[in-house]
């Protein structure tokens, strides 16, 4: 009499833990989403055609910061994924919009033109990689914004 059943090679025997949808070692495991951010994190879906919309918000952003706002507000029946891109590209554009001001003022002092490049260079690669984490489906969140949209 064995104390354990026999395994193949490559086989895991053992138990289901919480938390986990397989048994780990055999095909992976995954993670228990806890919130929007952060490791483990649940992927959304868009609805088909919001892809170019979300594109927009985030990207087109940098060169026309009203645009995610004005996307925000027309898109209303958007999916919930959809919502929560575009209410992030605004909350990060509008921080933006304060920091190409606040660039503009120090333009007096020629310090005004490195900080509005600065804000400038910001705004086109979080919202490329905002852009490519809402294409795989992450619920992104910007690392600073100011949440006026939720």
């Amino acid at each position: 009499m064995q104390p354990y059943p026999q395994q193949g090679y490559g086989q895991q025997g053992g138990y289901q833990q919480p938390g986990y949808d397989q048994v780990y070692g055999q095909q992976g495991y995954q993670q228990q989403a806890y919130g929007h951010q952060g490791y483990g994190q649940q992927h959304g879906q868009m609805a088909p055609g919001e892809e170019g919309l979300v594109a927009a918000a985030h990207i087109g952003g940098a060169f026309i910061p009203l645009l995610p706002l004005i996307l925000y507000f027309a898109k209303s029946d958007a999916s919930p994924f959809t919502k929560h891109h575009l209410a992030q590209a605004t909350n990060f554009q509008i921080a933006m919009i304060i920091a190409y001001f606040v660039s503009g003022l120090l333009m007096f002092v020629i310090i005004g033109i490195l900080t509005y490049l600065v804000a400038l260079g910001l705004a086109i690669y979080f919202g490329i990689k905002a852009n490519s984490e809402a294409k795989k489906g992450v619920w992104f969140t910007y690392p600073f914004s100011i949440p006026v949209a939720k």
